[in-house]
């Protein structure tokens, strides 16, 4: 389950960062005027890893979670390899 993890964390890095450092995508605050403007840097790296990290990739760590614990996933360890390494190399 980390390596999904792992691999939703990736996949949302390459996906939503571009847009953020590109300007298409950030996280905006009201001004005393009412109008919507960009917040500090550091709220925006708070907020935009939060995003990443719990909303995106933790939020989703359920399509990975419910199958396995339905028994539709199975796990493979050492023990349960189907072949010899040294039979494979020799």
């Amino acid at each position: 389950m980390g390596w999904w993890y792992l691999g939703a964390v990736v996949y949302v890095l390459l996906t939503f960062e571009p847009m953020h450092l590109l300007g298409a995508r950030y996280i905006a605050v009201r001004d005393q005027t009412g109008q919507f403007v960009a917040a500090a840097l550091p709220w925006q790296v708070l907020l935009i890893l939060y995003s990443h990290f719990y909303e995106v990739a933790g939020a989703k760590i359920h399509y990975f979670a419910v199958p396995y614990l339905l028994g539709l996933l199975k796990m493979k360890g050492a023990s349960d390899e189907t072949f010899s390494v040294q039979r494979v190399q020799g």
